[in-house]
């Protein structure tokens, strides 16, 4: 007989020869005729590496179990992978015949295989269903090869879970990340009103789990295809979202979280409901929240989503840096209580890269009888397929086709296509009390760099965010024009927030190498980024004109000037003290520390990973550049009195021609101001981060940061594997000494990304550690090198507040913010 590999159909067990060989079965008169038809069968293994066993030696076996199910006469039948390690054989030959059989206490199967002698290889083959704990027992028969050749093994195997697999078919949304964001916006008025409703229409006749629904990842685009189109074409919306083949989750973008104040997150929220109340259209269904790409998520997010009663929210890192490591399933609670049932659906893995299972062996990552296997809750698995950024679903017929191709061939897992909201809905009821783990810490951001690239931007942003909400409540409902203008204040805000910051690094790569990493031929790149700053830059403007006819003038009151001692000499500061004597920085006591306000330049090496774009592999000018002090000397303008440091920062990759730092007293607070200003920068095409040092005095520091209505400790609120040195702040940071009854309270609209203790850039601490009471401001960090802003160069300038506060930290922090110009 010529040996071949199995036929094809012919192991579908179901309505025909399928080479089910029972010799005992409760029901083996019914399995007999499948016998009769069909009897010879053969098996062939596939490889999985060399043996390492002895020649002559007896096979080794192992048997597991896969998640899958078929049907056929008997009942359902499981899917076993009998695993063989075969020595290599005195007999020569590529292949050699075999017998196995497999017993239960009512069931016994013979299998006949052909084997690879000198390979590990496994065999698939379907086995009637069994619903508790089994014991199996397993024997090999080498056929000719003796006695020797009879191996034997006894196993234990729990039943496999019966999965649904729910698959969300979106694209996500990227503004500015492959091209000019109008032209994008221009594509995505046609995705969802267009392009989606004609592949919807082409399923429609499908079964239902297997027709085509499109998710609106964000709800923008939704927006945009019901603001670019017809009253017709608006109908046909409607139809298609109240038959649920159009769904739609609850935020407008992905965002990064951590530039967000708690009302700009409540107002993004509320433009995805508004939406649905311009729609008219009850049943979009807006339960779900997703926000994607970025590996962190700010701590107050689940407490705004509870707020506005949406319990349900996926999050999938970006597969290059995948951040903090999560549960599959989990509660994110925010500081304020609010709960959200979170999947992050890039940590789920079942053992395939590609979304829907195209063999048994995919699913080998959700068995049971897998020791390294997930342990999933429910009988529920979320998955999204994206077809890339800011795309159509043109394509999505190879996946739905796909989809039904698996469950015509077998029983379980069933795959559905849907939304977000239908996974929920099936294992929301499945869940067990105390079931599922509670992530109750920050998820921290690790490319939150990028906006810290843009320091002039997110400074607008950051004053016209936190002017807004004090506007809001100023404004009449009646004064229409500035109610517009509120609004378009808002639309900005939310719009620089969404998570892009530059154009796709792969486009850009190869036009700066062709330049020699030098700005000719980067227009395209560069204009993407001022499309970003654009947005701030018109919220600035808004809030300004706002605040002009709406804010309350107030004078400094008498006796507003604080009370700072400093101290200096001609190599700079030495000393300084509160109004109330306490020491904060002594010179002569932190002799490892670096100068107070000292600015340094580091630059990296070499690229981290081949993908970021504008380094060259090896840069010429790694390490540190440290400001050079010309002069200093007293003192007095509009804003304060005191110190000013002059000098230069000598770099052969980005130097600054003139640095101003100055340290004194302000006139409008009982703030000690630093005032930094850089005068020419060059622009650098290789990775910088620039930063200032304040080192204070202190034996117990502790960190906490301002993430929006609530103070975060750096080193007890995030999750185990956080980065912990780098933080975004809303309105600031404290240091709190647990050595005196006050702490110090920072703020600054420009630097807004702070790192405290001893500098580890590009080498992110992941643990607790103990600080130093040094933190440095990031001036500037354009260290990730993605899609951040890079060639930074031309006048910059920063203001930095710090005060005493008490037991009310966060107050202080909110009224230091109002005082930003």
């Amino acid at each position: 007989m010529k040996v071949t590999d199995v036929p094809k159909h012919l192991e579908i067990w179901a309505g025909g020869p399928n080479g089910l060989r029972l010799r005992q079965h409760p029901h083996l008169s019914k399995a007999l005729a499948y016998l009769d038809e069909c009897p010879m069968i053969l098996r062939s293994s596939t490889v999985i590496g060399a043996s390492h066993l002895l020649s002559g030696t007896v096979p080794q076996l192992a048997l597991s179990s896969l998640p899958v199910f078929r049907r056929s006469s008997v009942g359902e039948a499981v899917e076993l992978c009998l695993e063989i390690d075969c020595p290599s054989l005195t007999t020569h030959g590529p292949v050699q015949f075999a017998r196995s059989f497999i017993e239960t206490a009512d069931t016994r199967l013979e299998e006949h295989l052909v084997i690879k002698p000198g390979k590990r290889q496994s065999v698939l083959f379907p086995f009637p269903a069994f619903d508790s704990k089994t014991e199996f027992s397993v024997s090999l028969e080498l056929r000719g090869q003796g006695p020797a050749a009879l191996s034997h093994t006894s196993v234990s195997l729990l039943p496999e879970k019966r999965w649904t697999f729910y698959f969300a078919f979106q694209t996500h949304l990227d503004l500015g990340w492959t091209d000019r964001v109008a032209t994008i916006v221009e594509e995505l008025k046609k995705m969802t009103s267009e392009a989606a409703i004609q592949v919807c229409r082409q399923f429609m006749d499908r079964p239902v789990g297997e027709r085509f629904v499109w998710t609106c990842e964000c709800s923008d685009a939704l927006r945009l295809a019901w603001e670019g189109t017809d009253e017709e074409q608006r109908q046909i919306l409607r139809e298609f979202i109240r038959r649920e083949l159009i769904q739609c989750c609850a935020l407008p973008f992905s965002f990064h979280t951590g530039l967000m104040s708690k009302d700009l997150l409540r107002r993004a929220i509320e433009r995805s409901f508004s939406l649905r109340r311009e729609i008219g259209v009850d049943e979009l269904d807006l339960s779900v929240a997703q926000n994607n790409d970025v590996p962190g998520h700010s701590w107050i997010v689940p407490d705004v989503l509870a707020e506005k009663g949406i319990t349900r929210a996926v999050v999938a890192h970006n597969t290059m840096v995948r951040g903090c490591v999560l549960p599959p399933l989990f509660y994110c609670q925010g500081p304020g209580g609010g709960k959200v049932l979170t999947v992050a659906a890039s940590c789920v893995d079942y053992g395939s890269d590609f979304p829907i299972p195209k063999t048994p062996r995919d699913l080998q990552g959700l068995s049971v009888n897998n020791p390294e296997a997930l342990r999933m809750p429910g009988t529920a698995i979320m998955r999204t397929i994206v077809y890339g950024e800011n795309c159509g679903p043109e394509g999505a017929e190879r996946e739905i086709n796909s989809v039904a191709a698996w469950n015509e061939a077998y029983a379980w897992p069933k795959l559905v296509i849907g939304g977000p909201k239908d996974y929920f809905n099936h294992i929301e009821p499945e869940i067990q009390p105390g079931e599922i783990p509670v992530v109750s810490k920050e998820i921290s951001d690790w490319w939150i760099d990028g906006p810290a690239s843009m320091p002039r931007a997110i400074a607008h942003y950051r004053k016209a965010m936190i002017a807004m909400p004090r506007l809001a409540a100023l404004i009449p409902e009646s004064r229409e024009e500035d109610r517009e203008r509120l609004a378009a204040l808002e639309e900005n805000l939310i719009l620089f927030a969404e998570h892009t910051f530059g154009m796709n690094a792969q486009l850009v790569k190869p036009t700066a190498h062709a330049q020699n990493w030098s700005l000719g031929g980067m227009e395209k790149y560069l204009v993407s980024w001022e499309d970003k700053e654009l947005y701030a830059a018109k919220a600035a403007e808004l809030a300004a004109e706002l605040d002009r006819n709406y804010a309350r003038k107030t004078e400094p009151s008498a006796g507003c000037r604080a009370g700072w001692k400093i101290d200096w000499d001609d190599r700079g500061i030495t000393r300084l003290a509160d109004e109330a004597g306490n020491c904060w920085y002594d010179r002569s006591a932190l002799k490892d520390a670096p100068p107070f306000a000292c600015l340094t330049q580091q630059l990296l090496g070499k690229e981290m990973y081949e993908w970021f774009h504008h380094n060259p592999f090896e840069a010429p000018h790694a390490g540190d550049r440290h400001f050079v002090q010309t002069s200093i000397d007293a003192y007095e303008d509009k804003h304060g009195n005191g110190v000013a440091m002059h000098g230069r920062l000598d770099s052969p990759a980005g130097a600054i021609e003139s640095v101003v730092i100055k340290i004194g007293n302000a006139a409008d607070s009982p703030d000690l101001l630093i005032e930094v200003a850089l005068k020419n920068k060059q622009a650098t095409a290789q990775a910088e981060c620039l930063t200032l040092a304040l080192p204070f005095l202190s034996e117990s520091p502790r960190f906490k940061t301002d993430v929006g209505e609530a103070l975060l400790a750096v080193d007890e609120d995030q999750l185990p594997d956080a980065n912990r040195d780098e933080h975004p702040v809303i309105t600031g940071w404290v240091m709190e000494d647990r050595q005196r009854p006050s702490g110090l309270a920072v703020s600054s609209a420009e630097a807004f990304l702070w790192h405290f203790g001893d500098r580890r850039y590009c080498a992110w601490n992941k643990s607790p550690a103990n600080r130093s009471a040094t933190a440095y401001a990031h001036l500037l960090n354009n260290v990730w090198n993605t899609n951040f802003r890079c060639w930074i160069e031309g006048d910059l300038n920063y203001t930095i507040r710090v005060r005493t506060c008490g037991d009310n930290p966060l107050s202080t922090l909110r009224k230091m913010s109002e005082l930003w110009k």
